[in-house]
């Protein structure tokens, strides 16, 4: 695939050239960005790992810069725009990627109930 511009729906996993990843849900218009930890200079962004409503694809092209309008949720900002380093890939990833990261959000939401006391009856 050579460009998301123009398409509505899907789920893509579209790579950059400094290794980070992006998750692009279309259908639930969500964005998650994945960073490559391993880069020699990692550049973590705010909310990291997060499904940010995604409110447009501006633009993402193989061999051009992405551009993402998301919705951080903050206080009197419209949108912020995520702009990358080239794209690399772009690949269409199927139904299964929404679920791995939802079930990922689940996993971390009971990270550490085993530690807590037995509810009383």
């Amino acid at each position: 695939m050579e460009s998301l511009d123009g398409i509505s729906e899907g789920c893509y996993l579209v790579t950059m050239a400094s290794g980070t990843q992006y998750e692009v849900d279309l259908d639930t218009h969500a964005l998650v960005r994945r960073p490559n930890h391993a880069a020699d200079e990692p550049n973590p962004l705010r909310r990291d790992q997060d499904r940010l409503k995604l409110l447009a694809v501006d633009t993402c092209c193989i061999g051009e810069r992405a551009i993402f309008l998301i919705d951080l949720r903050l206080r009197d900002v419209v949108f912020t725009a995520r702009r990358t380093t080239a794209v690399l890939s772009i690949e269409v990833l199927g139904s299964g990627s929404h679920d791995a990261v939802m079930n990922e959000e689940f996993d971390d939401l009971i990270t550490g109930w085993d530690e807590l006391p037995p509810a009383a009856c």
